[in-house]
């Protein structure tokens, strides 16, 4: 091997051996810093409202309905909308959708939901259509 060539590996392999060291020092900071700096407090989330409530019965009734995207709810101002207390609502409201032939007809609802704090989710305790 020549002296030129056991030059040029030997700058090679030194470059390699600093980029490796970079690298690893890089990852040590970032470790670093996920260990030793402080987490930041949660935001927390703004409390639910009816306004919540109603948009989650939306969602409730959806699933229940053969064509949800033909789907026309009614206005909040037109829907009954109660607070039960304990993070939770009843809604008394209607929805104009198709029916199995097609023809758009208004149904109404009753949804009863109510948001679960520790587990951070909506549950429905009852939908009922007249």
């Amino acid at each position: 091997m020549s002296y030129e060539l056991y030059k040029k590996d030997h700058r090679k392999e030194k470059n390699n051996r600093l980029l490796f060291l970079s690298i690893a020092a890089l990852l040590l900071a970032l470790c670093a810093y996920t260990l030793f700096v402080p987490d930041l407090p949660e935001i927390p989330e703004p409390p639910k409202d009816e306004f919540d409530a109603f948009a989650i019965c939306h969602k409730f009734v959806e699933d229940e309905l053969l064509a949800p995207s033909s789907a026309e709810f009614a206005s909040s101002v037109d829907s009954d909308i109660r607070d039960l207390g304990n993070d939770s609502w009843r809604i008394h409201s209607y929805v104009e959708s198709q029916n199995a032939f097609g023809v758009m007809i208004r149904s109404r609802y009753d949804c009863m939901v109510g948001f679960n704090t520790v587990e951070n989710h909506w549950i429905l305790f009852n939908l009922d259509f007249e």
